[in-house]
């Protein structure tokens, strides 16, 4: 689903919104620009929504960038994201055409650090 403001124009994207509108028992759809029908490009189809729901405006934007998107200072959460990257190693996860979402979060970034650092050691 992708959503975006007409006077904003940010545009949010869900990656994971057509699996979960296959299999979740309802589908909201939340938006403050609601467009006429056919909506496109979609990542949702129609049939799969239950419910629009227009409101004046999907957040303020500029509170977008936050504390989440700083990787870790904590000595215990960079360890955690350390091992993680040797786990995906070890296992033999990482490896060409890997894919992955870490999502934001001071961990996940501290993760994705040490994920670039296995995947040029790798490399070279």
């Amino acid at each position: 689903m992708q959503l975006a403001t007409e006077a904003n124009q940010h545009a949010v994207c869900l990656v994971f919104a057509l699996a979960d509108s296959e299999y979740a028992d309802n589908v909201i759809v939340v938006t403050d620009n609601l467009i006429p029908f056919p909506c496109s490009p979609w990542q949702i189809q129609g049939n799969n929504v239950d419910s629009v729901v227009e409101i004046d405006s999907l957040g303020d934007s500029s509170k977008i960038v936050s504390g989440t998107t700083e990787v870790t200072k904590s000595p215990d959460r960079l360890l955690i994201a350390e091992y993680i990257a040797q786990f995906l190693e070890a296992s033999g996860i990482l490896k060409d055409g890997f894919s992955f979402q870490a999502g934001a979060g001071g961990t996940n970034l501290a993760f994705a650090l040490y994920l670039k650092d296995k995947m040029i050691e790798k490399k070279h």
